[in-house]
């Protein structure tokens, strides 16, 4: 099941990419905080450890969704003043100290602060212009390596869950490894601004990641396996309210005919 999840890591990426290349970076990023790389690794985790671990797991990831909020909101604003390497860096260590910071919480305090995290990654969304994205050249090999990050993600936190417990794995699991990646190739193939965008929609879906999370959590001990189609049912719910909100690009009108003027 292992093989089967980083197998499949890497193709829910591809598809982040493509969406991020016809509509926008917002909905690409929209696209990668969809719970499908994470419900690999929890039913990955469910078939190897058990349904209870799955859902300790699952519980830990709920807890860090405010951390990353944190990673979207620093990752983004220092990518669009000073870059990449600002950007990374911000992002990650704030995503290192929000966990810590929340380790240390009761879980009825997290559950709040998650809330309240989840509140503020609604404000309004750049917008989006009023023009389809020219297609700008990539080469294979940054494709190759943001639908790896998958892979990686999928593969890391199944073993840290394995190697240090379900709390150390379900922040792992929580680490937003594909947005992360998909904002650094659309920056060095765009803008910041674009790279930006990308960590905004992550930010207005997380809801969805938190719906799918959170329902695992409460009904993997008791469910087992039936626990992941009601959090497909939680999950397609909340996303389908959160992709109403992203804003993508309108079609171009076609330019107006000139009309010939009659001759004399």
């Amino acid at each position: 099941m292992l093989l089967i999840a980083v197998v499949l890591a890497p193709v829910l990426m591809l598809l982040a990419t493509s969406v991020e290349r016809r509509l926008s970076p917002a909905a690409g990023g929209w696209t990668t905080a969809l719970p499908l790389g994470f419900a690999v690794t929890i039913a990955a985790i469910a078939l190897t450890a058990g349904p209870a671990t799955a859902g300790t797991v699952a519980a830990s990831a709920v807890s860090h969704v405010p951390a990353q909020v944190v990673f979207g909101l620093l990752f983004g604003a220092a990518l669009a003043r000073w870059g990449l390497l600002a950007g990374g860096l911000a992002g990650t260590l704030g995503y290192l100290a929000a966990s810590v910071a929340l380790d240390r919480l009761p879980p009825e305090a997290a559950i709040v602060l998650t809330l309240a995290a989840l509140a503020v990654g609604r404000r309004p969304a750049p917008s989006a212009p009023d023009h389809p994205r020219a297609s700008r050249p990539r080469k294979p090999s940054a494709t190759v390596l943001v639908c790896l990050s998958a892979a990686v993600g999928v593969l890391g936190s199944t073993l840290a869950s394995q190697a240090w417990g379900p709390v150390i794995g379900g922040a792992a699991a929580a680490f937003p490894t594909m947005s992360g990646t998909l904002a650094v190739a659309v920056t060095a193939h765009g803008s910041r601004r674009e790279g930006a965008e990308v960590l905004t929609g992550l930010v207005r879906n997380l809801p969805c990641f938190f719906a799918f999370a959170v329902t695992i959590a409460l009904c993997a001990r008791h469910l087992g396996l039936w626990s992941f189609a009601m959090a497909a049912i939680a999950a397609t719910t909340t996303a389908a309210l959160t992709w109403h909100d992203t804003k993508t690009p309108k079609p171009a009108s076609p330019p107006a005919r000139l009309h010939a003027r009659p001759a004399r």
